[in-house]
């Protein structure tokens, strides 16, 4: 990814996240709480399971920042490592 295309994505992330805090801004207890029917989840159940989802994928995009550098120059060592086959000189 690019540096462009990362702030991009960075950019749209806190757009997303402004116009979900609109929606909700607002919203009484009741509505909040409301349920179409037993089996459905409420607005309330819906937001954390929205805000929960995006902490999963922030965590799990900050670990991909932080370790796949380290995770793709360990695989281009191994095959350096591999000399004279698969194409590699040696």
């Amino acid at each position: 990814m690019t540096g462009e295309e990362r702030a991009k994505a960075l950019e749209w992330w806190e757009q997303s996240r402004q116009e979900f805090l609109a929606a909700i801004d607002g919203v009484s207890e009741a509505q909040w709480a409301w349920k179409p029917a037993p089996e459905r989840w409420s607005l309330g159940e819906v937001a954390e399971h929205i805000v929960l989802a995006e902490v999963g994928l922030t965590l799990n995009a900050c670990h991909w920042l932080i370790y796949a550098p380290m995770h793709t120059l360990r695989h281009v060592k191994q095959m350096l490592e591999v000399k004279g086959t698969a194409g590699y000189p040696g």
